[in-house]
């Protein structure tokens, strides 16, 4: 069935067409040029004079906003033929910029006809005769007509409880129930053919004393229009249920004919024009005059226990990163942030969007205020995102103001103003955070707060709050259980002394300007926002903090001016901004990149392709054969969920990356690589890829490592000096081997020994190993090295070398051992270093250092650090020796 719908400005006496659909204009042989110069200023000459006289008063009250009018008229076509049509008028109040009244009509020329036939045999009859045979002629007639144009009918003697008819069902995918009771008939009909949250109404307008009391209130016609489903439950469309009730003289009884109709495609064809009059274009929520129609409608329907909560929102920092990243962007953060506030609230909860960055919610019945603070407080937690620019970081929160119903006003307007207010006090005072609406309340720079409003401070701080004196050391007269944990102190509270001096707990940094922000706000009365870091009384570590500050008239002991702090743990945003620092610091060094690789990432197949540098070491041994990059990059720095994405940076729609990672060279081992990435857009979304280019990092690797391993050795030499000298330590062997111990830890090696030189009657030379410390699974101890464990050329030059007071480094093999001379501890590769140890002048052994998975190389500044430990060790071996 085509849907034939006409929309008319809201003018009663000239009724002007706003808008017709093109099957409408094809029934009345229209093209559209034409019909709008006719009808543009006034429709009455679409009218038949028949009918004109009672469009009129329905025209009227459908702009009044009353129910839907129901009227059947005739329209004239071009050719001057009359059709006639059933109309159904309904105001949409909501459409911009002037409300329109939408007729959807339906074609019953067929209808008409048969009708008028029917009259037309009818008034053949005798009047003379029984009026009995002419009610049930027009009956007969009647459902003969129906039985056309509807997908089932049955009829029912209501006041018998019977059923005397039923249609096909088929349409329904169930088969026809043999029951004859009406009652339990209806029952089966509704149960298989109607949607469960549909099914209560409809049982009860079509239920027989509901059919019978209407019948009797002088309404003998009922319709419903409601969503059923076929037998499967999964295909759902709207059907329309018709009902006239008359009475049988013969028998004296009420009989009820109801019969049904699909109006899926015209219903689906409305709703669609209601919501898009109701809906916000961009987000899909409700928008500004809908939000306040649903809310005042709620507000005047509830009982009155019921408890409503207003949430107003807005944006912050929005408007930066539409400017800077353009409208479609901010049009999609828009669009993003909708979703999440839908997923946060319940399906019958009312959101819409009323401004540009500005949304209001109203949440039914919350329940406690404990509840819905932590659903609040939720959502502020779950509005906070991040974007990404070429050479920057945005971060979009939301202010939120909160107001109640019936508490602070029982209209939208009252309401709204006051969650408005309460919005605007979050966006003053440090942004992402709500407000919850208070009476005493003032939202200007010289409000003061007084002591009862700490419960309402207490709701918009998340971490703690503290009332303080500004004295010399900050003294605290007021602080909640929250404050002490994020201090780091413990339930029973605070000493005297930290009482009396909470500048203490702020880091030693940030203590100057923290006085500068008190200074000048308390000069100004004005309230004030900080962010500082304070040092945890638990283990030292340092808490970032943003503070929310306001001044009281109260003076601490009659002369220290008094002031509350709020306080909110930031360190994760501190943390995170860290991170966006150092990203923006390695962009910084984008364009300076020594290029080894140029790549190419085709995000539809997955095809790496790259280019070699021909002058760089890097490309000689990492260009990969295949198109599947990620077998040369590290294990570590794939993603679990696809090992084809070799980038865990590569999620879109990031524009541009820098990211750290190790290549696996052919030649080289590992290498550490810088990789640079640009997101490309392809023409309607196609041949999008990644491009980019990749640089080693070995170089600058090298040095960090080289200045870590230098101060780890310098940090171990007051170590080693303590335990050489402090006899309470321990006994000399004892330390001697701690100190080993600590030589080892700060060098991450496998083994460090001190060696002892001498010679056998043969004059040959051997050491002794006197003192060792090695990690599980490498000899420790009476480890003994000939000159045979190495190759002749290296012994030679290993026993010159320690003569000539000089470091030495080798690479060995074998370890014998003490009990077994013969068996072999083995080792694919060790390297090993010494440092002569001299005692009174001359050779008496040497310090060595060893290690099974690195080649042993230090820098001049290290050997150098490395010799004082040989010193010291030597001093404290010759002071044993002289005892």
């Amino acid at each position: 069935m085509p849907g034939y719908v006409l929309l008319f400005e809201l003018n009663q006496k000239r009724m002007p067409v706003f808008d017709i659909n093109d099957d409408l204009l094809e029934k009345l042989n229209y093209d559209r040029n034409s019909f709008f110069k006719e009808f543009r200023r006034s429709s009455l000459a679409l009218f038949s004079e028949e009918t004109l006289p009672l469009i009129k008063p329905c025209f009227a009250d459908a702009c009044k906003d009353k129910d839907s009018q129901d009227i059947e008229i005739q329209l004239k076509t071009k050719d001057g033929l009359k059709i006639w049509f059933s109309c159904r008028l309904t105001l949409l109040r909501d459409f911009q910029p002037e409300p329109l009244v939408l007729a959807v009509c339906e074609d019953i020329s067929s209808i008409k006809e048969k009708q008028a036939k029917v009259d037309a045999q009818s008034s053949l009859i005798s009047k003379t005769k029984v009026e009995l045979i002419q009610e049930l002629e027009y009956e007969r007639f009647l459902k003969q007509i129906t039985n056309e144009f509807y997908e089932h009918i049955f009829e029912a003697d209501l006041t018998n409880n019977k059923l005397l008819t039923h249609g096909s069902l088929h349409d329904f995918g169930i088969k026809p129930n043999s029951v004859e009771n009406y009652d339990a008939y209806l029952k089966f009909l509704v149960q298989n053919t109607i949607v469960p949250k549909s099914r209560k109404e409809c049982l009860k307008t079509y239920s027989r004393e509901h059919l019978i009391q209407e019948y009797k209130n002088g309404k003998s016609q009922l319709s419903l229009q409601c969503l059923a489903s076929d037998q499967t439950g999964k295909n759902t469309f709207w059907l329309e249920i018709n009902s006239r009730v008359f009475l049988n003289p013969a028998t004296d009884t009420l009989r009820c004919i109801i019969y049904c109709r699909n109006i899926d495609e015209a219903k689906r064809h409305e709703i669609g024009l209601l919501e898009k009059a109701q809906q916000d274009s961009l987000t899909m929520l409700f928008n500004k005059r809908t939000v306040e129609t649903l809310i005042d409608e709620l507000f005047v329907s509830s009982p009155k226990n019921a408890k409503h909560a207003l949430i107003m929102l807005d944006l912050d920092n929005f408007k930066k990163v539409n400017d800077s990243l353009g409208h479609v962007f901010g049009d999609k953060v828009l669009v993003e942030f909708s979703q999440e506030m839908r997923k946060a609230f319940r399906e019958d909860d009312i959101i819409g969007r009323i401004g540009g960055d500005e949304f209001v919610i109203l949440v039914k019945n919350y329940g406690s205020i404990d509840t819905l603070q932590n659903r609040v407080k939720q959502l502020c937690a779950r509005l906070v995102k991040s974007y990404d620019s070429y050479l920057e970081k945005y971060s979009v929160s939301a202010s939120i103001g909160v107001a109640l119903f019936p508490d602070d006003a029982t209209n939208y307007k009252e309401l709204q103003k006051k969650a408005d207010n309460a919005l605007y006090f979050s966006k003053g005072h440090g942004k992402n955070t709500y407000t919850f609406f208070k009476k005493e309340l003032a939202y200007d720079n010289s409000y003061i707060f007084h002591e009862r409003d700490i419960d309402a401070l207490i709701n918009s701080s998340t971490d703690g709050i503290g009332k303080y004196a500004f004295d010399e050391n900050l003294s605290i007269l007021y602080y909640n259980s929250r404050l002490l944990e994020l201090f780091g102190f413990d339930d029973r509270g605070l000493s005297q002394e930290q009482l009396t001096n909470t500048l203490q707990n702020v880091y030693i940094e940030d203590r100057a300007e923290l006085l500068k922000v008190l200074r000048g706000a308390l000069s100004h009365k004005s309230i004030f926002s900080h962010t500082y870091r304070i040092v945890h009384q638990h283990d030292g570590h340092l808490v970032h903090v943003r503070v929310k500050g306001m001044y009281t008239e109260e003076l601490h002991n009659s002369k220290y001016p008094v002031f509350y702090l709020l306080y909110t743990d930031v360190s994760d945003l501190a943390r995170q901004n860290e991170i966006i620092a150092m990203q923006q610091k390695e962009m910084a060094i984008v364009n300076d990149m020594t290029i080894d690789l140029i790549y190419e990432y085709d995000i539809a197949s997955g095809k790496f392709s790259m280019l070699g540098n021909d002058e760089a070491d890097l490309t000689k041994g990492i260009i990969p054969e295949t198109s599947v990059f990620s077998h040369y990059v590290h294990p570590d720095d794939l993603r679990e969920s696809n090992q084809k994405l070799v980038f865990d940076l590569f999620d879109l729609p990031q524009e541009t990356f820098v990211k750290e990672l190790v290549l696996r060279h052919n030649e080289r081992g590992d290498v550490p690589v810088v990789v640079y990435g640009k997101h490309i857009a392809g023409k309607d979304g196609k041949d999008e890829k990644i491009v980019g280019k990749i640089a080693s990092r070995e170089a600058e690797v090298k040095a960090k490592q080289e200045l870590d391993v230098t101060k780890r050795i310098m940090a171990s030499l007051n170590t080693i000096a303590t335990l050489l000298i402090s006899s309470e330590l321990g006994t000399f062997d004892e330390r001697l081997v701690k100190v080993l111990a600590v030589i080892a830890s700060s060098l991450n090696l496998d083994s460090v020994a001190i060696w002892r030189i001498d010679s056998n009657d043969k004059n040959e030379v051997y050491s002794t190993c006197l003192y060792s410390w090695a990690v599980a699974g490498m000899p420790k101890n009476n480890l003994i090295r000939q000159k045979g464990d190495l190759s002749k050329e290296e012994g030679a030059r290993w026993y010159d070398t320690m003569k000539k007071n000089r470091s030495f480094t080798a690479s060995i093999n074998t370890l014998k051992t003490e009990k077994d001379k013969n068996a072999l501890k083995r080792y694919e590769f060790f390297s090993i270093y010494m440092l002569p140890i001299h005692i009174d002048g001359s050779l008496w052994g040497y310090l060595e250092l060893g290690d099974a998975t690195q080649e042993l190389d230090f820098s001049e500044q290290q050997i150098g650090l490395l010799k004082m430990n040989a010193q010291l060790i030597s001093l404290s071996i010759q002071e044993r020796l002289k005892k």
